[in-house]
């Protein structure tokens, strides 16, 4: 969901940057990567690897998303940064909130 959203964005004619904090990364610093450029997935996890592969998003990877948001803004303009499962901090200001269920067992358990 947080590619499609970036894709859109960026077709809007928007500068984008990803937020994500990088489960299964072997590191616990902050990774800042402009777009275009690549980093180990070691470094990154996963998931940051997706938005990579794009190679048209700016990502930032740790665990304190407002830190991380701060430096990926020190290194370059934005107009719009998504956070990959970000619901939970609370710290950042937002302009929307998208949370996605699976339609066919929406709250497993309930």
């Amino acid at each position: 969901m947080v590619l499609a959203l970036a894709r859109q964005y960026a077709e809007q004619g928007q500068r984008v940057g990803i937020l994500t904090r990088g489960y299964g990364r072997a590191g616990k610093e902050d990774v800042i990567v402009l777009a275009g450029d690549k980093a180990e997935r070691q470094q990154t996890g996963d998931e940051a690897q997706l938005f990579l592969r794009e190679g048209s998003f700016a990502v930032g990877v740790g665990g304190d998303r407002l830190r991380v948001g701060r430096k990926l803004l020190e290194k370059t303009p934005l107009d719009v940064i998504l956070l990959d499962d970000g619901f939970q901090h609370r710290r950042l200001h937002r302009d929307l909130d998208v949370v996605c269920v699976d339609a066919l067992r929406p709250f497993p358990g309930w």
